[in-house]
């Protein structure tokens, strides 16, 4: 029997940093990308 393992094909997650009145929407995606053969990182931040 084989060790456990885990494949992961796509992650998408947002989060909030800062207050209320003053902060940052911060979105976070893993995905597959054909153009580089691989799996790209994108990170995009908000202010507000």
């Amino acid at each position: 029997m084989g060790s456990p393992s885990l494949t992961i094909h796509g992650v998408d997650f947002s989060f909030r940093y800062g207050d209320r009145n003053r902060g940052t929407l911060i979105d976070v995606t893993f995905e597959d990308d054909e153009k580089v053969e691989g799996t790209a990182h994108r990170l995009v931040a908000t202010g507000y």
